[in-house]
C-alpha cells in the first residue's frame, strides 16, 4: 500500500442544492373579483393584492423532477369579496406544480395550487351580521417573463363559504399580475 486512498464521493444535501435555485419574486395584482353564490348576483368589485414568493427551481434534472419545474410559495394581502361586502385577506399561497420554458429571450411560466386565506372583516347588511370563515381555493396562473420582470393572468377559485350565511358565497377572481425576480438566494 503506498498511502493514497480513494475518495468514494456521495450526492448528499449539498449538491442538490447546488442545482437548485430559490428565487425571491415579490409580486403585484389587480383585476376583478366576486362571490359566485347560489341564490344571489352580487356585484363584482375591483380586487388587487401584493405577494411575497419565494420559488424552488430545478435548474437541472433531479431523480424524477425534469429541468426547470418549480414549487412556489408565498405570503401577502389581498382584497376580495363584491362591491357591496369587500373582505381584506392576509394570505398563504402554495404552487407545488410549476414549470418554466425558455422561448429565445423570454420565459413562459405556468403553476397550478392552492391557497389559504384569513380575513378580519365582517359582512354586514341592513338586517344581520356575519362572521367570515377561513377562504380556502385553488388558484392557477400563466405568464411570461422577460429580462426578470413578468406579467400574468390567474385564475382564483374559493371552496369554502366566505362566511356563516345561509347563502353559499364563495370569493372568484381573475387578475393580472406583475412580478419582479428580485434576487436569487443561491
Amino acid at each position: 500500500e503506498d498511502g493514497i486512498r480513494y475518495l468514494v464521493r456521495s450526492r448528499g444535501l449539498g449538491d442538490v442544492y447546488k442545482i437548485q435555485g430559490i428565487d425571491f419574486v415579490p409580486s403585484i395584482y389587480g383585476g376583478f373579483t366576486n362571490f359566485v353564490s347560489n341564490n344571489v348576483s352580487p356585484k363584482g368589485n375591483i380586487g388587487f393584492g401584493i405577494d411575497f414568493a419565494f420559488q424552488f427551481i430545478a435548474n437541472q434534472p433531479i431523480s424524477f423532477i425534469p429541468k426547470d419545474y418549480y414549487m412556489e410559495a408565498s405570503l401577502g394581502y389581498s382584497l376580495k369579496g363584491s362591491g357591496a361586502f369587500p373582505l381584506h385577506y392576509i394570505t398563504m399561497k402554495l404552487s407545488p406544480i410549476g414549470y418554466r420554458y425558455m422561448i429565445s429571450d423570454f420565459m413562459l411560466l405556468g403553476k397550478i395550487g392552492a391557497y389559504t386565506g384569513y380575513t378580519f372583516s365582517t359582512i354586514e347588511t341592513q338586517s344581520h351580521s356575519f362572521d367570515t370563515n377561513i377562504d380556502i381555493g385553488i388558484l392557477c396562473e400563466i405568464g411570461v417573463e422577460y429580462e426578470r420582470i413578468g406579467v400574468g393572468f390567474s385564475y382564483e377559485r374559493g371552496l369554502t363559504n366566505v362566511c356563516n350565511s345561509k347563502l353559499k358565497l364563495n370569493n372568484q377572481c381573475v387578475f393580472l399580475n406583475l412580478s419582479y425576480r428580485l434576487f436569487n438566494l443561491k
